[in-house]
């Protein structure tokens, strides 16, 4: 099988997320009882990735607890396939339109 030309993990946590499309190229990633690992981040931090821009937009006690995700295409570019934990492995997950929110439980 081909292999994809990147891959990103952006939250391996262990609690519900929210998935809050904002724009046709971007989402936000809420942690609904949690954190992201990433004690050195700090709030309004941005990392930039070749394809991807995160920006941190909320902090927890510790770490971020919801973050922005911009992509460099449309979040409905062929090119690319969101994955979540469901039922013991990894399962495609079909975002919302705009302005919705999707919640995947753990």
């Amino acid at each position: 099988m081909p292999m994809p030309e990147a891959w990103w993990a952006l939250s391996w946590e262990r609690c519900d997320h929210r998935v809050t499309i904002t724009a046709a190229d971007t989402f936000e990633l809420e942690l609904v009882d949690g954190e992201m690992s990433g004690r050195h981040l700090a709030q309004g931090q941005v990392i930039e990735m070749d394809g991807l821009r995160a920006t941190v937009l909320e902090l927890g006690e510790e770490s971020p607890h919801r973050v922005e995700f911009r992509f460099d295409r449309p979040l409905d570019d062929p090119s690319l396939v969101f994955l979540a934990w469901r039922e013991g492995a990894l399962r495609r997950v079909e975002l919302p339109a705009v302005e919705e929110s999707l919640l995947l439980g753990r």
